[in-house]
């Protein structure tokens, strides 16, 4: 009972009251959060998804042709460095339980430059095609594409790779700092609970360019 009390009363006289009576349990919290957190986001790129099914089976003729035309190269750049990324992440995860400090802060950082790398060319590749006319909304005016839909299936393109791109970029400096902290040995407890829940929002953002890939490139 003398443990309840401590627990659930405010702290007084400046006591720090802790949440969790174990490192387990913290872990846990932590990892059902991150978990919630990605669920949530799946959601919404669930909601893009089924949008694109949709349009997809209303212009079926337009939207083949605009994957056709579509750059393939630098995506499927993009996925390979994402991946690499993933198994970088499962190599840092293992050598972190091993207390091999220098090989983990090594691997997540590579991961972090990594993901920056598959924004930059994300973004060289929508020049490229921006260049050709192929933009979204208005800014369609390609003659390479016609037909109804054409220029929706760009609009849900950008709209889609956007926040996609969004959600890596933000890892990527997540990985930076997680790293700089493997670097100097400085893990909070739970230890490398932070490798752990960046490890699993990474993996999240490779299923979805994985799922994406063949929607919008694979006619």
């Amino acid at each position: 009972m003398p443990d309840a009390r401590r627990i659930v009363l405010p702290p007084s006289r400046g006591e720090i009251v802790p949440h969790y009576e174990e490192e387990r349990t913290e872990a846990h919290a932590l990892r059902l959060g991150m978990w919630a957190f990605i669920a949530s986001e799946l959601l919404m790129f669930s909601g893009m998804f089924l949008s694109f099914v949709y349009y997809r089976w209303a212009y079926p003729v337009t939207f083949a042709s605009a994957s056709r035309v579509m750059d393939i190269g630098h995506t499927s750049i993009a996925i390979a460095l994402l991946v690499t990324g993933s198994l970088l992440l499962a190599f840092a995860e293992l050598s972190s339980l091993r207390d091999r400090r220098k090989p983990t802060a090594v691997a997540i950082g590579i991961t972090a430059l990594l993901g920056l790398c598959v924004v930059a060319v994300e973004l060289w590749g929508w020049f490229g095609h921006l260049e050709r006319g192929l933009g979204p909304g208005r800014y369609f005016t390609s003659d390479e594409l016609q037909g109804p839909g054409a220029s929706l299936f760009f609009s849900l393109f950008y709209i889609f790779g956007g926040l996609h791109l969004l959600h890596v970029l933000i890892g990527a400096i997540l990985l930076a700092w997680v790293a700089s902290v493997a670097a100097r040995g400085t893990w909070r407890r739970p230890r490398f609970i932070a490798l752990q829940m960046m490890a699993l929002y990474w993996n999240f953002t490779v299923i979805v360019g994985l799922v994406a890939y063949p929607l919008f490139y694979l006619s």
